[in-house]
């Protein structure tokens, strides 16, 4: 909350790691497979007005949801939504940095390797050379990732966390609602992409249990 409440020291940190990421991944991105300039893809007419909202978040693993066939009942409100298609989509690694690499590339599109090493650019920098605009906003702080999607702008969490109009407030994923509300203003004629990069809620698994079962566990979890 101290950091968030001082703009220097918080604007500082935010220059130095986009400066040391950009330099470091600049390195590696100019060898990059380009999919728009290899492949031929044909979009259909009438696009011209679209928005495309791209939400990247945290949840559990396809099979303990209920919408895709677990026993218990873990979507209640999500199954619920109109329109709504989930696939048993699964991660190529459970650390985020790791992840972002793999998730948004073709089959094939990372090496096989520790590092996750990038062979191509992802599905949104694709977006951009076939003539979509776009923003992105993150409560993260994965800035190499920001800037390979090659959007016209992105802001990230201590940036949008030091924002005048921010003071006091929760730094937290609802502080990505005015951002995307804001980026439909500036783009008003579609084509549009907005990628929204959410903190989620990884926290302790303890955190989440009921009243009932973190009184009776509590001699476990509490320990030092």
């Amino acid at each position: 909350m101290v950091a968030h409440s001082y703009l220097p020291s918080n604007w500082l940190a935010a220059v130095g790691l986009f400066a040391w990421t950009r330099v470091d991944e600049s390195l590696n991105s100019q060898e990059l497979l380009d999919p728009a300039k290899k492949f031929t893809y044909v979009a259909p007419a009438g696009l011209d007005d679209t928005y495309v909202v791209f939400v990247i978040g945290e949840t559990t693993r396809w099979d303990h949801m209920g919408m895709l066939g677990y026993e218990r009942d873990t979507t209640p409100k999500l199954s619920k939504e109109k329109n709504l298609v989930a696939f048993r989509g699964e991660s190529c690694d459970t650390a985020t940095k790791l992840s972002l690499r793999c998730m948004f590339v073709r089959e094939g599109g990372t090496m096989d390797n520790p590092g996750r090493t990038l062979k191509e650019q992802n599905v949104f920098a694709v977006m951009k050379e076939l003539g979509f605009t776009s923003e992105l906003f993150a409560m993260q702080s994965e800035v190499w990732f920001y800037d390979n999607i090659n959007a016209n702008n992105f802001a990230f969490r201590e940036q949008i966390g030091s924002e005048k109009r921010n003071q006091g407030k929760a730094v937290d994923d609802m502080l990505l609602v005015p951002e995307m509300k804001a980026s439909l203003d500036r783009f008003p004629k579609g084509k549009h992409l907005i990628v929204l990069h959410t903190k989620g809620s990884a926290l302790p698994l303890f955190t989440a249990l009921s009243a009932q079962l973190r009184e009776i566990s509590a001699g476990v979890y509490g320990r030092g």
